[in-house]
């Protein structure tokens, strides 16, 4: 069936039991190119399908995925939804977008340029070898994903985007002789493959560092000190802040320390954050959300001041607050006026922070891990590259302790954020 039939269908089926229903058809075309052991092996293109069926009846919601899509398949989906949604308790909060509207998005490369992707993963093997002899790639993906999405519901509403972008990651360490350093990665998605991949995102950076970190040193004790954290790094404790603070979970749950901080100043004053799905920055994008709205850029901290949560339809009908116009990570921080350099001058002792392994912060926000691929720093200098080396803090105090953001931001094509100073959290070593 075509996709315009099999939506129909399963939606024609959920309106004859249920109060409200809503499908979502998504079908996609992934080509891949892969690097083993530094070299082009595997080349090989999947397509997959999935179809997103869901009912609400008497308050109460129901949901069901399926991956076929013939006439028998959604008649069972749409017996499995009611099922569903009849063994679920009743909430009035549950509801889809009730306005009809019907548009469209295209947007990116709706084909694949093998032999581009094949050149530039070439390339940048040539390039690791002439440039960063120590660097070893373990593993190298290039991917061009296109995907058709498209949402119906019994309110009118029929949404749907085409669209394309290229994917690239890349897994590596360094090696000499019989040392070899611990792993670090890079990924980002790009519009085209208009230039070479190891000017993309902070992978020069990062290939000098790792030749660097055959040889890491010790740090004896604990002391408050700074964290200069690059943007790949700054993106997830982005995350973990708004999963504690502004999203459906710890709202309506009632754990967010910020439930009542709207309008108030809740981080430093430099600091301004957003998020933005459709950002003309992005190549990546979520033109609609799965309430069934069009997607808007959302302004959630500015000048230090909570400006909005960042909550779905659900979440807003729980805890009175107003639907956020996105609750998509595609996070964007304002740059500020230091440079890399200023800002390494600024720290009197403290790291260089490139990743960070660690789990989800305490409902009061305290979180601790462990530093990756990170450089002591003293008296503005950095010094080397250490290892086993602990981090501790608190994650709401922490982005009020915002000392300086960079002029310069990396973008890795669905989040746009600097470089960053934090004062006072914990550094550990052994």
């Amino acid at each position: 069936m075509t996709g315009e039939r099999i939506l129909q269908t399963a939606l024609k089926g959920i309106k004859r039991t249920a109060d409200k229903g809503q499908c979502r058809l998504t079908e996609s075309r992934s080509t891949e190119l892969n690097v083993d052991e530094g070299v082009v092996k595997l080349l090989r293109t999947t397509v997959n399908s999935s179809l997103m069926l869901q009912a609400i009846r008497s308050g109460k919601k129901g949901t069901h995925l399926i991956n076929k899509t013939d006439f028998s398949s959604i008649k069972e989906a749409v017996e499995a939804v009611m099922l569903s949604a009849d063994s679920a308790p009743a909430d009035p909060a549950h509801d889809f977008a009730h306005c009809p509207n019907k548009r469209s998005l295209i947007k990116g490369p709706q084909q694949p340029d093998m032999d581009q992707m094949h050149n530039r993963l070439t390339e940048l093997l040539a390039d690791i070898r002439e440039r960063y002899p120590l660097v070893r790639v373990r593993e190298a993906t290039m991917e061009h994903m296109q995907q058709n999405d498209r949402l119906v519901n019994s309110s009118g509403v029929d949404l749907s985007s085409c669209t394309g972008v290229y994917r690239f990651t890349v897994l590596f360490l360094a090696k000499q002789n019989t040392k070899t350093s611990s792993f670090n990665y890079c990924g980002c998605s790009l519009p085209d493959l208009s230039d070479r991949l190891i000017n993309k995102g902070m992978l020069q950076l990062q290939f000098r560092q790792v030749q660097d970190q055959l040889n890491c040193g010790h740090l004896k004790g604990k002391f408050a000190g700074d964290i200069l954290m690059s943007p790949g790094c700054l993106v997830s404790f982005i995350y973990d802040y708004m999963d504690s603070y502004l999203c459906d979970r710890s709202m309506i749950s009632g754990t967010s320390l910020l439930r009542d901080k709207l309008g108030q100043n809740v981080a430093a004053q430099d600091f301004s954050l957003e998020s933005s799905p459709v950002s003309r920055h992005f190549c990546e994008t979520e033109w609609f959300n799965s309430d069934g709205f069009v997607q808007k850029g959302c302004r959630l901290i500015e000048d230090g001041v909570l400006k909005n949560f960042s909550l779905s339809l659900y979440g807003a009908n729980k805890t009175g607050h107003k639907r956020s116009p996105n609750f998509s990570p595609f996070y964007i921080v304002k740059p500020g006026d230091a440079s890399f350099d200023d800002m390494v001058r600024s720290v009197k002792r403290g790291l260089l922070l490139m990743r960070f392994s660690g789990g989800m912060p305490s409902v009061n926000g305290d979180f601790s891990g462990v530093a990756k691929n990170c450089y002591y720093i003293e008296n503005g200098k950095i010094k080397f590259p250490v290892t086993e080396t602990m981090v501790s803090g608190n994650l709401l105090k922490m982005f009020q302790n915002i000392r300086s953001i960079s002029r310069e931001r990396i973008n890795s094509g669905s989040w746009l954020l600097p470089w960053m100073v934090f004062s006072g959290l914990t550094i550990s070593g052994k």
